[in-house]
């Protein structure tokens, strides 16, 4: 959607993505097949809001005549939305030397993760790559964030 910030017309991305979401609705509601593909909707926002919003939005789609693909790393969406919506994801083996891409759809919610994976391949300092590592492995167990 190559949606921005916009000085002149005041419209922060958030709010850029709010009115292509809603031209998107108001296509879906239209008479005619819509085919709509998206990228990790609003994500100009917090998680909470995104989630819940995004829930309500998708639940408004899966209910109209249309065909929706969104591209997502909120499984969130998945749990709320899994009788109505089927999952696919994609894999990736990151080693310290190469990120290596099957490109293959698979069924259902991926349950693996790459981000700090990335951040390790980037050469980040493996002090950042190891707390980072650490912390994410704590909300895992324990579903809260704590002070570093």
């Amino acid at each position: 959607m190559n949606l921005k910030d916009d000085i002149v017309t005041g419209d922060s991305f958030y709010m850029a993505e709010i009115k292509s979401l809603k031209r998107l609705l108001h296509i879906a509601e239209s008479s005619e097949y819509a085919m709509i593909f998206m990228d990790e909707m609003f994500k100009g926002t917090n998680m909470i809001e995104r989630i819940a919003a995004a829930s309500i939005i998708l639940e408004k789609f899966s209910a109209l005549d249309c065909f929706i693909c969104l591209a997502t790393h909120d499984v969130e969406l998945s749990q709320i939305l899994g009788e109505r919506y089927e999952n696919y994801h994609f894999r990736e083996v990151v080693t310290a030397d190469d990120i290596l891409f099957d490109y293959a759809l698979r069924e259902g919610v991926t349950t693996g993760s790459n981000a700090i994976k990335l951040l390790a391949y980037c050469q980040y300092d493996p002090q950042i790559v190891s707390q980072a590592e650490a912390y994410a492995e704590k909300f895992r167990e324990t579903g809260e964030w704590t002070n570093l």
